[in-house]
């Protein structure tokens, strides 16, 4: 237990390579019937009060580390540094840690010697904050063993999360507008896929078409898979689902962020989100994945946006996304289709380094084009012996 100072703060230089075993041990310290503790430091001997002091002092940082967390938006230095992830992290741990250590630096200072020395305890808090959890980082891990403990809110996978649960996350917004029987969605808007609810947005409007998104706030991305949007727990996407009886689903693929934990045994773990290239390639991502079960709208929206744009094309049909039978692209009667754009197409650069999404441009073009698809679908539905049609239900692709 020597890196545990008696009355005053713990450096850097001290703390063991086991972090979270590192803020766990004065607990179990505490267990046993001492009196005396010797720190192994120049000073006075310790009391357990010293150890109590210490725990309050690292649970304010965690504590202060959970609401920058919350406040610091790692999408601009994504953006800043592109497909240099590590300078992306280092950037924003940086930018987490000065708000963080601020209010804890004031608290102890004159409680804890060298507690008014910033560096100490800014070097402290940098160090705990790939451990640090909030409520709402641990339901959206992507990992339930110990081994891997939290992901910062730059991406979240959750595994065991429902639509539910994402809709009570703070800032988490849905936007539904009923117009006319053929509808828009974006499932993943605001941080998530960026770009994606407002060309939906867009191409409903000109198309006089329904519309609803779910909208991530600035810094939270939380990547529920399709299929499990159940619209039971939703009363807007239940009301959305049974107003259109075709949907056109807008979603966003490719890498422009990361996430990041504490592994025991790796230490600190960075994980870009999405994939930047495939196979052997170098460039950025120029594919359209076109999925869903409504099967002469699914030809329809391929044959529209073959060579539509220049440098994209259509990604070959044994891409399979958007084809399972619970994503809610395929819930209303005819069904529907999904196009997932790259981000040279949502407007946010070819590496997603743009941080807002810029609206006109190659962006414009993305509207038009979903705005005559759109126009597409409303004919099929007026063609009785296609508008009931679709694929073979299959478990594909979500």
């Amino acid at each position: 237990m020597k890196e545990v100072g008696v009355g005053s703060v713990s450096t850097i230089g001290n703390l063991s390579e086991d972090i979270p075993g590192y803020i766990d041990a004065p607990a179990t310290a505490l267990t046993y019937p001492w009196k005396t503790y010797i720190g192994g430091h120049l000073g006075r001997l310790g009391k357990r009060e010293d150890i109590e002091l210490h725990q309050a002092y690292i649970a304010d940082i965690a504590e202060s580390a959970q609401g920058a967390l919350s406040t610091v938006d790692p999408i601009p230095y994504s953006a800043k540094y592109g497909q240099n992830v590590w300078a992306a992290v280092k950037g924003y741990l940086d930018a987490v840690t000065d708000p963080a250590t601020a209010p804890v630096t004031k608290k102890y200072s004159g409680v804890l010697a060298a507690a008014d020395i910033g560096e100490f305890t800014w070097s402290t808090t940098f160090m705990i904050l790939p451990v640090t959890q909030t409520p709402s980082r641990r339901s959206t891990s992507t990992a339930t063993s110990p081994s891997r403990p939290t992901s910062l809110r730059a991406a979240c996978k959750p595994e065991e999360m429902d639509l539910a649960e994402l809709l009570t996350m703070p800032g988490i917004r849905e936007e539904c507008i009923l117009r006319s029987n053929v509808g828009f969605m974006a499932l993943h808007g605001g941080s998530q896929d960026r770009g994606t609810e407002q060309i939906a947005r867009r191409a409903a409007q000109q198309a006089g078409a329904s519309y609803y998104a779910i909208v991530h706030p600035s810094g939270l991305r939380v990547h529920l898979t399709s299929r499990l949007h159940d619209p039971g727990h939703s009363a807007r996407l239940r009301a959305f689902l049974e107003h259109v009886d075709v949907a056109i689903s807008v979603h966003g693929f490719g890498r422009d962020g990361f996430a990041l934990w504490f592994d025991h045994d790796r230490g600190l773990v960075v994980e870009p989100y999405g994939p930047a290239v495939l196979g052997k390639q170098t460039g950025p991502l120029r594919g359209i994945i076109v999925g869903g079960l409504h099967a002469p709208l699914l030809d329809a929206a391929r044959e529209l946006l073959h060579e539509r744009f220049a440098g994209y094309h259509v990604a070959p049909e044994r891409v399979r996304l958007g084809f399972h039978p619970d994503n809610p692209v395929n819930l209303p009667s005819a069904h529907g289709v999904q196009i997932e754009l790259p981000p040279g197409l949502r407007g946010i650069g070819d590496f997603g380094e743009t941080l807002v999404p810029r609206p006109e441009g190659i962006v414009g073009e993305v509207v038009a084009a979903l705005t005559e698809l759109a126009m597409r679908a409303a004919d099929l539905l007026r063609t009785p012996s296609v508008s009931g049609s679709a694929a073979a239900v299959t478990s594909e692709g979500g």
